[in-house]
């Protein structure tokens, strides 16, 4: 038997997050998804329906590296997978819930009700704490984005390598300069970590191609570059390849070459 499902998902879950403040945040054919704002942090519940006729919620913000937490991980974090009430219809191979008709559709959109309620609202406080401030932020990503080109030239001939046109080269002063400021405070490196993010990107459009863009995903701007090799769907975020190096304790310039190598 055929049924809207997608506007199924709308109503019903529409209905139970509005008193909490969720509104629909946007709506496709296999997607639902629903967002609320806490100070600066959008929190996110989506809905989404997956192959074999199953059913996944995911909870998600727009803090750091985008964490995210299914619904299925979540009860298997408060060890509620087997509870038969929980468990009923679970596809464990999707981590989601499987129906086979309306009715079932309907008890699975009643699960995940109780889930948010029992235990999604929760996970998505914990998940609107950014994790760690060594990080990149609108402001330096702006930075970046609108001043790559006099960053890549200032840093280049701080480093001697204004002319250099060997990449590993290029790369391997990167990565030394990287290695002589690791353990210093990151507020104090990160203008640094900026300059180096710059010379990082223009070595890839320089091998690669690409160019720098100013994008928003999930409600946060974020500088990258995009149409690397000429494909529209390869990119790279500099700042957060170079800050996460720097964060990581890294000392292996393949991290950096494997998107020039490509």
């Amino acid at each position: 038997m055929k049924f809207r499902k997608i506007k199924l998902i709308r109503d019903i879950m529409e209905d139970m997050l509005a008193p909490y403040g969720f509104s629909i945040r946007s709506e496709g054919s296999k997607e639902v998804a629903f967002s609320r704002k806490r100070n600066t942090v959008v929190q996110y519940i989506l809905v989404n329906i997956a192959l074999p006729s199953s059913l996944r919620i995911f909870f998600k913000t727009n803090t750091y590296q985008y964490p995210t937490t299914s619904g299925y991980e979540l009860l298997c974090k408060v060890r509620m997978e087997k509870d038969p009430y929980y468990s009923r219809l679970q596809n464990f191979y999707f981590g989601g819930w499987q129906w086979k008709d309306k009715k079932e559709f309907l008890e699975i959109l009643d699960i995940f009700k109780k889930i948010i309620a029992e235990y999604g609202l929760d996970e998505l406080e914990r998940l609107s704490i950014h994790w760690t401030d060594a990080r990149p932020t609108i402001e330096t990503d702006r930075k970046l984005y609108e001043h790559h080109t006099e960053l890549n030239m200032y840093y280049r001939k701080i480093l001697g390598i204004e002319k250099e046109t060997d990449t590993i080269k290029v790369i391997n002063k990167v990565n030394q300069e990287i290695l002589k400021i690791r353990g210093q405070n990151f507020k104090e490196v990160e203008p640094v970590l900026i300059g180096l993010a710059a010379i990082y990107g223009e070595e890839i459009i320089n091998k690669c191609g690409g160019e720098w863009k100013w994008e928003e995903t999930l409600d946060n701007f974020i500088c990258c570059i995009t149409n690397i090799h000429g494909h529209i769907y390869e990119g790279e975020y500099p700042l957060n390849a170079i800050i996460c190096y720097w964060r990581d304790k890294r000392d292996d310039i393949s991290v950096f070459m494997q998107i020039i190598d490509k």
